[in-house]
């Protein structure tokens, strides 16, 4: 029997809920976890079941109560761990083996998306959500639709090995 687990997103911060670098003066604007609304909303509009994994460097210096106390209650519920550290983690690929590495202690069967800023964490043939130093209308659409069919939207999708590729 194939247990039918949620699709799991592996979310980084920085990047990605808020911008990376202070772009402006503007504290709004460079304001941390700025972006959770509109990821959020995103996930609330998946047509599938989701758990959140946080593969974010943030993992290392906040629990997982503080990490969660960041989203709105039905969301914080959803945030289910944390990837594990592994050595050469932020270099190429890295990302995915501490993906790979908590997907075979706690989800051996499940499909997954990760949600990054730097797509060369991930292999090239991995389904991430690779976002513009924001979560907008761009990255939500890509979200739902990456949640939908996680293998259709990395085949269709390759985020490529740079940064600044997409």
């Amino acid at each position: 029997m194939t247990v039918d687990w949620p699709v799991v997103l592996f979310l980084d911060f920085d990047g990605v809920l808020h911008h990376y670098f202070p772009i402006s003066k503007d504290e709004e604007e460079n304001r941390f976890f700025k972006y959770v609304p509109e990821f959020e909303k995103a996930v609330r509009a998946c047509e599938r079941a989701v758990e959140i994994v946080i593969s974010s460097t943030w993992r290392e210096r906040l629990s997982l109560a503080e990490i969660q106390a960041h989203f709105s209650p039905d969301i914080a519920s959803q945030i289910v761990g944390v990837t594990p550290v592994v050595e050469g983690g932020s270099e190429d690929g890295g990302r995915e083996r501490e993906v790979q590495e908590w997907l075979s202690a706690y989800r051996p069967d499940s499909q997954w998306v990760g949600i990054d800023d730097v797509p060369y964490l991930y292999s090239s043939s991995a389904a991430v959500v690779a976002c513009l130093d924001q979560f907008g209308e761009r990255e939500h659409n890509l979200l739902v639709e990456a949640v939908r069919d996680p293998v259709s939207f990395a085949q269709n999708n390759p985020h490529g090995r740079s940064k600044f590729k997409m």
